[in-house]
């Protein structure tokens, strides 16, 4: 069975929290499961931010992403926290390799703006294309997703970052 399963940034902080989880993950694949694994991290982006000094804040539960927390959140998604996840699952044997929602155009996004509420760089999935994630399965790899993605080709807004995506929101359409 194919099964998707999102991991928040919160269950990610302890190692011994990591080690669970990719043992948990090991047991699946051994019991004959494909997984994908979507993964957020709001508390490192928060605590990078803080580290700094960027004013952050949210709307509605969703940060609001400028310029400088966009680049926070690609590097806290796309670079600490998906190599972190990647390396504690190849020590418990499990191949993975770490992807962003921009690797082989998995995701692509428009700006989301709740209310008309402008968020910056906060994103919402209009199209997947899981071409990527099916590829690496098939090589016997785990694909380990940042919520972290560009804005589609017809979308209007700035292309200077990618855009922060809830990574509850990116899992849905991908599963």
């Amino acid at each position: 069975m194919r099964l998707l399963v999102k991991i928040g940034g919160a269950q990610l902080e302890e190692a011994g929290a990591r080690a669970t989880f990719a043992a948990a993950v090991a047991a699946a694949r051994a019991a004959g499961h494909e997984l994908v694994l979507v993964h957020g991290g709001g508390n490192q982006i928060r605590a990078l931010a803080e580290r700094l000094a960027l004013d952050t804040h949210k709307v509605n539960g969703l940060r609001v992403t400028d310029g400088a927390t966009a680049e926070v959140a690609l590097a806290v998604l796309g670079g600490a926290v998906n190599r972190m996840l990647v390396a504690t699952l190849d020590e418990a044997g499990v191949p993975a390799v770490g992807l962003t929602g921009a690797d082989g155009g998995l995701y692509q996004v428009r700006r989301h703006q709740p209310g008309g509420r402008d968020l910056g760089y906060v994103g919402e999935v209009t199209s997947v294309d899981t071409g990527v994630a099916h590829t690496l399965l098939a090589g016997g790899y785990l694909p380990v997703v940042a919520s972290v993605a560009p804005l589609g080709a017809d979308e209007a807004g700035p292309r200077d970052h990618l855009y922060n995506v809830n990574a509850d929101a990116a899992a849905a359409p991908l599963a």
